[in-house]
């Protein structure tokens, strides 16, 4: 057992970076996201179960939009 535990912490504590458009995939995937609009990191969180990603990500890229 005293084997196991370090390598149960080491998994528990991987951070993964995950590049993807398929927001669904996201949501079922993480738990923590952050979202980069117009260069910007416009959300950093927790992402919460009943959460609308979708509507989330569009209001990041709304609130970041710069012209052209």
């Amino acid at each position: 057992m005293k084997i196991l535990l370090p390598i149960i912490y080491i998994i528990t504590f991987i951070t993964v970076i995950l590049s993807s458009h398929i927001l669904s995939e996201v949501q079922q995937t993480a738990d923590h996201i952050g979202i980069i609009a117009g260069g910007v990191l416009g959300y950093e969180g927790k992402l919460n179960a009943n959460e609308n990603l979708e509507q989330l990500f569009m209001d990041v890229v709304k609130n970041n939009h710069r012209e052209g």
